[in-house]
């Protein structure tokens, strides 16, 4: 026992104290609990990975592209995707404010 469960109940952050007081059964919390922190270790490492790509990606589209910018801010990961409705409507609203410069410029043309 002292070969084979006291190292991985010690790693997993049972005190020594405290192991030998519990019955094997009641180490499954503690593991348990500590695959939730490995899984979770490993989802912010992959989360933060893909980032670094995104980041890079944006740096050589934007060497090879004019049309293609830096980001000014980080990219917030808590913002909600835009529905189809609010699409339509951010691009309505361009679309309507270019016409009037067309249309303003016309009158200026005009005169």
């Amino acid at each position: 026992m002292e070969d084979t469960i006291l190292p991985t109940a010690l790693y997993i952050g049972v005190p020594y104290e405290l192991f030998w007081t519990l019955n094997p059964h009641k180490l499954e919390p503690y593991y348990k609990a500590e695959k939730m922190r490995i899984e979770a270790k490993n989802n912010r490492e992959n989360v933060t990975s893909w980032l670094i790509g995104i980041y890079v990606r944006d740096a050589i589209a934007s060497c090879f592209s004019k049309s293609h910018r830096y980001p000014k801010k980080p990219i917030d990961l808590n913002e909600k995707p835009k529905s189809d409705a609010e699409k339509f409507a951010e691009w309505a609203k361009k679309h309507n404010e270019e016409m009037r410069e067309v249309r303003e410029a016309r009158r200026l043309k005009g005169k």
